[in-house]
């Protein structure tokens, strides 16, 4: 179980996760990306399988409170954006994306 878990959903404690691997659950031990079960995704179900229902980016979107454009651009194409391959994605990587969007001014 996670040391540092918010009882709901956040960006800021999704990121602070991903960079501080002995918060995850136990349950969740391996990151890879290239899969919802093991990626940012993955971990969010594991912190908060309550909210968690589905794993799709309309929902994802909806729980963090994000547009789907941004959850896909987080969560199914870092690569593309950080111009690298998928295999390459490390949790920091996301988590850097994550702060990045928190950091944009709202409209």
């Amino acid at each position: 179980m996670s040391k540092t878990r918010e009882n709901k959903p956040s960006l800021r404690a999704l990121s602070f996760a991903l960079r501080n691997e002995e918060t995850w659950p136990e349950h969740f031990d391996q990151w890879d990306y290239r899969f919802c079960d093991t990626c940012a995704v993955g971990l969010a179900l594991a912190m908060w399988p309550q909210f968690m229902s589905r794993i799709n980016s309309e929902h994802v979107s909806g729980i963090f409170g994000i547009s789907v454009e941004d959850s896909v651009r987080i969560f199914g194409r870092a690569h593309k954006v950080l111009h690298c391959d998928i295999c390459d994605i490390k949790p920091a990587d996301v988590a850097d994306l994550i702060d990045a969007l928190e950091k944009e001014p709202s409209c």
